[in-house]
Order: structure tokens, then C-alpha cells, then sequence
């Protein structure tokens, strides 16, 4: 397998206020030899992957944070993207079969993440969710080879006790990941889709000495 070359071209402009920030960046990414997935699974169970001839990645990043009250912030992210083969053939099929133009798999055309956090002395609660848009399973632009759009949310909750012994401190944190039990897709390759975890959750405990 070759190696990867890469042209990246980024501009980026951010604003700032009491109490508020935004940024944005914009780029054009081209590789030559980029390693993608071909939708095919070896032996094993593990993606197959191989050097595409020429591939670009062009997109938007943006994020932001803002305080709502004095405890309360807003913080969130957002990618919209077209990630597609400039010039690639696949023989796979042992035809040569153009993939010009297609869009590459594994790649969402829009991502997005949102948490909003209260905090207070020793005492902190968030609650996030994550937005993932549809992504093909192959590199043949099939619409039967998809992952459809998603949506999961988490939350947590933490409680910092300190001067326990000295300068010991010790914080409790609890998580619950998936709080709706949302049955998705997380990701695919080919016909073969892999579920996302269901509701579970993590008790943490952090000493601090």
C-alpha cells in the first residue's frame, strides 16, 4: 500500500465577546493514494482498504460556545463536508468500474454535537447529544448501502468532595450514555451494518491527592 500525499488549503476566522465565542474554518483537502475503505470485510471481520488515485475533501467547521446564565453554557460543533473520489477505478468486481465523482464511504456529509453544562461549587450536570448524517457503506453510491442519519443524547452528573484528608479531594461522576435507548447503526460496511451500544451507564471515581 502507497503512502498518502495531501495539498490542504484552510481559512479560518473566530469572534470573540464576553461570554460568547464562535469560529469557523473552511477547507479544501486533495489527496493522491488516500487509504479509504472499499466496503468489504476480509476474513477476519476487518474493513478492507486500499489507495484511491485521487480523492478531495472540501467542507465547513464551525463551533461555538455561549454562557446563558451565570452557571449555564452552551457549547457545540458542526461539520457539513463533500468527500468524494476525483479520479479512482475499482476492479473488484473484475471490471473496471469508474468511481468518479462518488462520494467515499464512511464519510457523513453533516456531523453535529451539542452539550449544555451547569455547574455550581462542587456540582456539575451536562447533557449532550450528537447528530450523525447518512453515509454509504460502499464506494458505488448505492442507496441500499447506507447508515441513516442518527441522533443519540448523554448525560452526566458530578460531585467534587474536598479536603477529605488534607489536601485529598475526591470527585464522583456518573454517565449515562444513549439515555433515549435509541436502536441505530453506527456505522457499515457493504450489507454488513454494526449497532451502536444501547443505554448503559459508568460511575467514575477520581482521588486527588
Amino acid at each position: 500500500m502507497k503512502s498518502e500525499s495531501l495539498v490542504d488549503i484552510e481559512l479560518g476566522v473566530g469572534y470573540a465577546a464576553p461570554g460568547a465565542r464562535w469560529d469557523m474554518n473552511l477547507y479544501w483537502m486533495d489527496f493522491h493514494d488516500e487509504i479509504v475503505k472499499s466496503g468489504r470485510l476480509d476474513r477476519f471481520g476487518q474493513p478492507v482498504t486500499g489507495n484511491a488515485w485521487r480523492t478531495r475533501h472540501v467542507g465547513a467547521e464551525m463551533s461555538g460556545r455561549v454562557t446563558l446564565l451565570q452557571d449555564l453554557e452552551f457549547t457545540g460543533t458542526c461539520t457539513l463536508s463533500r468527500n468524494s473520489f476525483v479520479r479512482h477505478t475499482d476492479y473488484s468486481s473484475g471490471v473496471p468500474v469508474s468511481l468518479d465523482g462518488n462520494p467515499i464511504a464512511g464519510f457523513p456529509a453533516f456531523l453535529a454535537n451539542g452539550r449544555l453544562t451547569y455547574s455550581t461549587g462542587a456540582f456539575a450536570l451536562s447533557l449532550s447529544g450528537r447528530y450523525v448524517g447518512k453515509q454509504y457503506t460502499d464506494n458505488f453510491k448505492d442507496e441500499e448501502r447506507t447508515v441513516d442519519p442518527f441522533f443519540t443524547s448523554d448525560a452526566w452528573a458530578s460531585w467534587q468532595l474536598s479536603h477529605l484528608a488534607g489536601d485529598v479531594t475526591l470527585e464522583v461522576k456518573v454517565q449515562v450514555n444513549n439515555i433515549f435507548d435509541r436502536l441505530y447503526a453506527a456505522y457499515g460496511e457493504g450489507d454488513q451494518y454494526f449497532m451502536g451500544a444501547e443505554r448503559n451507564f459508568f460511575i467514575n471515581f477520581t482521588l486527588g491527592i
